[in-house]
Formats: structure tokens, C-alpha cells, sequence
């Protein structure tokens, strides 16, 4: 085995998620949550077969435990039927000739807002947390658990402004 391949191998399975969180306009993105009276929770899940459709990582399973989540902390969770506003977790997942397993999640909160340009209404991510990371199969676990953690960070966040 390379050395640089040993040497990651080693990293991973130490830390045992190698994850990276991304933000923009922190603030901005808080305040475009005051006031949100009522949302949805929506999930899209990419990735083999084997993954995408196991019992933690289904997009029903996203839902339901995120839904729950954010029902506990008191947010005002409904179903839109599909319209805005809705938080949205995306996950993405590939299986990789290593035997990893990489992962991205996005978690977004789109709602209508009114262009500056020509003062029309369009839907748009108003908040944003994405993690991407590693695991191998015997940690899948650790996704479902990232996309709880992007939850927790969107339930203070919302809880900051509201």
C-alpha cells in the first residue's frame, strides 16, 4: 500500500469523520429566518443504491428524524406540501475505490424573497450549512449524525432570530 494511501487511512479512522463546515453571511442568513411562521422539511439523497436506500440514510428516514428534531426544540414545523418555506438536506454520497465511503450534505433553507432588480418573487436559499466528510461502511452512522448536527446549527440559528 502507498504510503500517502496509509497514511490517510490512518487520519480517517482516528478521527473517524474528516468533515468540513462552510458559511457565508452568517448574520444575514440568520435574519432571513425571522419571522418564518411555518415550514417544511424535504430531503434529496444521491448515491449507490446500497447507500441511498438504506434504512438511515433513506430521504423518508431524513426527514422524519430531522422533522422530529426540530419538533422537539419547539420550531414551527408543518407540512407546505411541497411549496416554500422548507428546509431542504441534500446528501450525496460515493462509494470510492478505497473502500471510503465520501459525503457531502447541504442544508438549505429556501424561501420566496423579491428580487432587488425587478421587485418579482423567486424562491431562494435564504441559509446555508453543508459538511463534507469521509467513513468507511462500518461508520455510516456517522452521516445520519452530521445531518442531525446541520439540524441542531439551523434549530439555534433559527432560535436566535425568533
Amino acid at each position: 500500500m502507498p504510503a500517502a494511501k496509509t497514511i490517510l487511512l490512518l487520519l480517517i479512522s482516528a478521527v473517524g469523520v474528516q468533515s468540513v463546515s462552510a458559511q457565508g453571511d452568517l448574520e444575514g442568513a440568520r435574519r432571513s429566518l425571522a419571522g418564518v411562521e411555518r415550514f417544511e422539511v424535504v430531503a434529496t439523497v444521491e448515491g449507490p443504491e446500497h447507500l441511498a436506500m438504506s434504512e438511515t440514510l433513506r430521504s423518508e428516514t431524513l426527514v422524519r428524524t430531522v422533522r422530529g428534531r426540530l419538533l422537539e426544540a419547539g420550531l414551527p414545523v408543518g407540512t407546505l406540501e411541497g411549496l416554500r418555506p422548507n428546509l431542504h438536506i441534500h446528501l450525496n454520497m460515493m462509494q470510492l475505490q478505497n473502500g471510503l465511503i465520501a459525503f457531502s450534505i447541504e442544508a438549505d433553507f429556501f424561501q420566496d424573497v423579491l428580487l432587488a432588480r425587478n421587485r418579482r418573487q423567486a424562491g431562494a436559499a435564504t441559509w446555508n450549512e453543508s459538511v463534507v466528510g469521509f467513513v468507511s461502511h462500518d461508520m455510516t452512522s456517522t452521516i445520519a449524525e452530521s445531518v442531525l448536527r446541520l439540524a441542531g446549527q439551523f434549530v439555534r440559528d433559527f432560535r436566535t432570530v425568533n
